[in-house]
C-alpha cells in the first residue's frame, strides 16, 4: 500500500499595469510525499539496486518514504593511531587515512546493522515563476524552476573519486578529488581518505559521504523579442514581423557538484529517484529568428 499525499499552489498576479508597460507573474508552488504504509508481509521491504545490482543505495521499508538512501553514516578520517585504537572495530585492513563510520547501535563494530536512512530524493518543495513584461513592443519573457530540501546520491562521484571498485581497477578514470588524498604529515587537514589498492577499509561503500544537497534554482527560458509596429503594414502583405532572441537552461544556481540536478528517477525506477549515474547534461541553447505573418 502506497499513499501519495500533496498540495499545488498557482498564483497569477498582475504586478504592474500601466499605459505603456506591464508586469505579470505565474507562480506555481508544489509538495508532495509518497510512503508506503504496509506490505503484505511485515517483514518485506524494497531494495534499490545498481550496477549490475552490486550496489544497494536505497531501501523502501513501511512507514518511510518511497527510495531512501539507505547506508553507513561517516565521521570524518581516523588522522592518527589514537583516533584509530579508539574508534570501533571497521575491517581488519582499517588504517590511519581511512573513513570513520558511526556506531549507531554502539556495539563496538560496524558491520550492516549500523546501516540507516541517510537521505531522500523527495524535495520539500518545486516551484516555478514564470515572468512577462512587455514594454511597448518590446515583450520580456523569464521562467525560473527549481527545487528545494532534495537529496542526491552521486554515485558518479562513488566512481570517479576511484572508489569503485578501488584503485585496482586500471580501466577506471579518477576525478582531481583524488590528488586531495589524505597522507600522514603531508596532508592530513583533508576529507579525501587515503589512496589505497584494494580499499581494505571500505570507504568506498554506501554512505552519506556521496550524498549531496540537490536543491536548486534554473533560469529555464528567457525571450526576448520586438514587434514591428502595425502602422508598417498598412498597405503590405504582411500582417506582423516580430523578431526575437531565446535561451533555454541559461544557468542553474546549485551546491550540487555534478552535471545537472535535476535528475527524476533512474531508469523510470521510482526507487531509484536522485541517484546520478552519470546524466549527461542539458545544454544551454540559443535560437535568433524573425516570426512573419501574412
Amino acid at each position: 500500500d502506497i499513499v501519495t499525499k500533496g498540495l499545488e499552489f498557482t498564483f497569477n498576479t498582475k504586478n504592474i499595469v500601466t499605459e505603456n508597460f506591464t508586469w505579470d507573474s505565474t507562480i506555481v508552488l508544489s509538495m508532495y510525499n509518497s510512503e508506503l504504509t504496509s506490505f503484505q508481509d511485515e517483514d518485506q521491504y524494497l531494495l534499490g539496486k545498481v550496477q549490475f545490482d552490486a550496489y544497494t543505495i536505497t531501501k523502501t521499508s513501511a512507514g518511510q518514504p518511497i527510495g531512501q538512501f539507505f547506508g553507513y553514516v561517516t565521521d570524518g578520517l581516523f588522522k592518527n593511531d589514537a583516533e584509530l585504537a579508539a574508534g570501533p572495530t571497521q575491517e581488519t585492513g582499517t588504517a590511519v587515512g581511512d573513513v570513520r563510520f558511526k556506531d549507531l547501535n554502539e556495539d563496538g563494530k560496524i558491520d550492516a546493522k549500523d546501516q540507516t536512512a541517510i537521505g531522500s530524493a523527495i524535495p520539500d518543495f518545486t516551484y516555478s515563476f514564470t515572468n512577462n513584461f512587455k514594454y511597448k513592443n518590446i515583450t520580456l519573457g523569464v521562467v525560473l524552476t527549481g527545487s528545494q530540501g532534495n537529496e542526491i546520491y552521486n554515485f558518479t562521484r562513488h566512481y570517479t573519486d576511484g572508489i569503485y571498485p578501488g584503485f585496482g581497477d586500471r580501466y577506471a578514470n579518477v576525478s582531481t578529488d583524488v590528488m586531495n588524498a589524505f597522507e600522514p604529515s603531508v596532508n592530513e587537514n583533508t576529507d579525501v581518505p587515503r589512496i589505497s589498492l584494494t580499499d581494505p577499509n571500505g570507504n568506498g561503500r554506501i554512505s552519506n559521504r556521496f550524498v549531496e544537497d540537490g536543491s536548486y534554482l534554473r533560469i529555464q527560458n528567457v525571450s526576448l523579442s520586438y514587434d514591428l509596429p502595425n502602422t508598417i503594414f498598412e498597405k503590405s502583405i504582411f500582417s506582423s514581423v516580430r523578431f526575437y532572441v531565446n535561451v533555454q537552461n541559461l544557468y542553474t544556481f546549485t551546491k550540487y557538484s555534478g552535471f545537472d540536478p535535476a535528475l527524476g528517477n533512474l531508469d523510470q525506477n521510482i526507487t531509484l529517484s536522485g541517484i546520478d549515474l552519470g546524466r549527461y547534461p542539458v545544454p544551454r541553447t540559443t535560437s535568433v529568428g524573425v516570426d512573419i505573418k501574412f
